[in-house]
């Protein structure tokens, strides 16, 4: 509780950046965003992993995932070089 054994749910080699994320709300599987080093947030990819940090998913582009209040669905943002642009909605099957 007072932050001082903090240790990685994850490890991405290939994506060291990792950011915005969000615990389902059964907090049995966290959303998030994450990045290659060298590119900036526009070029996040999502991911869904597993509160033990086991199964983890790349989902495809976007950043600032934010979990539906039954798991199943994610909100995010998506950059315009990407696809549309703005805010989608996508399934996600824990």
């Amino acid at each position: 509780p007072d932050g001082s054994d903090m240790q990685p749910l994850v490890d991405l080699p290939d994506f060291p950046t990792q950011g915005s994320a969000d615990w389902s709300s059964d907090g049995k599987w966290m959303a998030f965003d994450a990045w290659k080093r060298g590119q900036n947030a526009g070029d996040s990819r999502l991911f869904v992993v597993d509160a033990e940090g086991q199964n983890v998913r790349e989902l495809g582009f976007g950043n600032l995932p934010s979990l539906s209040p039954g798991g199943h669905r994610l909100t995010y943002s998506l950059n315009g070089r990407h696809g549309d642009g703005g805010v989608c909605v996508m399934d996600v099957a824990n």
